[in-house]
């Protein structure tokens, strides 16, 4: 009997992918074929991210692309604007159901029942990390939900109350994951800063940290975006000292200004972010900080706008993911006065956007003659015969296939940056060929010492 086929579409952060491949474990554990989004299937799964308009209309888009496809197709809407606006993707041409982020055991439910799956789906969601991850990295989510108010946010709405995992299910995790094959793991979440303020005894992010490097052999562990007033001291010095801690950080700024800052009802100064930023860069060299800067908050001037310019311009951000505002329903912002104009918010964004590139080319250029640990991103050789790695400090690289598996660890010199790509050579595969030379080397040195030997 002939499988029945799911695809997957994922919109937004990390928590998101890591639910996702989740769904798709469990659908393959039911005799499901998991196939590509692009492709005819009998069911299409989009997980929604309502983190602006723009997501929202991505996930609009990606619900009606699956229709288009296979209009007899079952079409399932799930995440996070299936939990805050059901009604706006009930309404589609072509979708057949939306269930929330608290409701995600019941797509399982669903596609078992419609494909007449004898297997009975689980009756309640399996929190812990899914082994068959298709990916080269592992996602490991540490928690979800968030207990902040930030004005322009509505993720609260949709993810609930802050709730996290017990160190030890995690480092049962990591274990499963090393012992899997995987040489990183991503840790992510809604709000990571928040981890263990709802567990008994209140471990800190840095305690699971130092949990899982005390009793795992996990090669590499990312973090995925933090708050800035949420690397305390003991963080910051895991940063500093811990080699298996990966030099990529990725901050929630926002702004720069702290009177944009308090409107937005965030917790950071921007002399506490600039600390945070100069400690990392300083004392790590070649430590990539990226930030998420948003421009145009109803009441930023343009004051504010020059001072969050001046800020990132100065300090050692190798990325900004600028985004312009955009009002989500039911928040603080939504209602507040002082809009700014659309063309003035599109000319802020193109001046940062210009600034980030600029910013990630002096990034990638000061890489040059540094020699990176990567982890293999692509399955075999692209096209030109290279293979697709990143460095621990989030550098994209390009370079000579080795043959190396995906997911596997190489040491790789960076040679030269065009076209903002980054292209190196394997010094793992360097040092192979060295040590054979020298083992062939002394074979011979062995073999002519002896031949002289017996001709006397």
């Amino acid at each position: 009997m002939k499988k029945p086929r799911v695809a997957f579409e994922t919109l937004g952060c990390k928590a998101n992918f890591f639910d996702t491949q989740q769904l798709q474990v469990i659908c393959e554990r039911l005799g499901f074929q998991i196939v590509p989004f692009s492709s005819e299937a009998d069911a299409y799964v989009v997980n929604t991210c309502t983190v602006t308009a723009h997501a929202d209309h991505q996930g609009r888009q990606a619900l009606r692309r699956a229709h288009r496809q296979n209009p007899l197709a079952l079409v399932i809407a799930t995440g996070c604007t299936a939990q805050i606006s059901p009604q706006s993707l009930e309404s589609i041409e072509g979708v057949d159901a939306v269930f929330g982020t608290q409701q995600r055991e019941e797509v399982i439910r669903y596609l078992a029942q419609s494909f007449l799956v004898t297997d009975a789906p689980p009756s309640t969601f399996d929190e812990s990390v899914p082994l068959s991850q298709d990916r080269a990295r592992a996602y490991l989510k540490i928690q979800d939900g968030c207990n902040f108010r930030c004005a322009y946010c509505a993720i609260w709405k949709a993810r609930g109350k802050s709730r996290s995992r017990p160190v030890a299910l995690l480092v049962d995790d990591v274990h499963r994951l090393v012992d899997a094959g995987y040489e990183e793991v991503i840790i992510t979440g809604i709000h990571i800063g928040s981890y263990g303020r709802d567990l008994q005894g209140q471990p800190k992010l840095s305690h699971l940290l130092q949990e899982i490097y005390a009793k795992t052999s996990v090669r590499r562990i990312r973090l995925s975006s933090l708050d800035p007033e949420c690397l305390d001291p003991d963080l910051l010095e895991l940063f500093l000292s811990e080699k298996r801690l990966a030099r990529h950080l990725h901050l929630s700024l926002q702004s720069a200004s702290d009177s944009v800052l308090r409107l937005m009802r965030r917790r950071t100064k921007s002399a506490d972010a600039k600390r945070i930023i100069e400690a990392l860069t300083e004392n790590s060299k070649g430590f990539f900080i990226a930030a998420d800067i948003m421009v145009g908050f109803p009441g930023e001037t343009e004051e504010d706008f020059k001072r969050t310019h001046q800020f990132l311009e100065e300090l050692s951000f190798a990325w900004l993911h600028v985004f312009p505002f955009s009002a989500r329903p039911e928040t603080v912002a939504e209602t507040m006065s002082a809009q700014v104009a659309k063309n003035e918010i599109q000319r802020r964004a193109r001046l940062l956007t210009s600034l980030a590139h600029a910013k990630r080319e002096k990034f990638y250029q000061s890489q040059i003659g540094e020699t990176l640990p990567v982890i293999v991103t692509s399955k075999q050789k692209d096209e030109e015969g290279f293979l697709h790695g990143i460095s621990d400090n989030n550098v994209p690289i390009l370079y000579p296939d080795t043959g190396a598996r995906h997911g596997a660890s190489e040491e790789v010199l960076i040679e030269r940056v065009h076209d903002g790509k980054v292209y190196g050579r394997c010094q793992s595969l360097q040092k192979k060929k060295n040590n054979l030379r020298r083992l062939k080397s002394s074979f011979t040195t062995a073999f002519e010492s002896e031949r002289i030997l017996s001709a006397h």
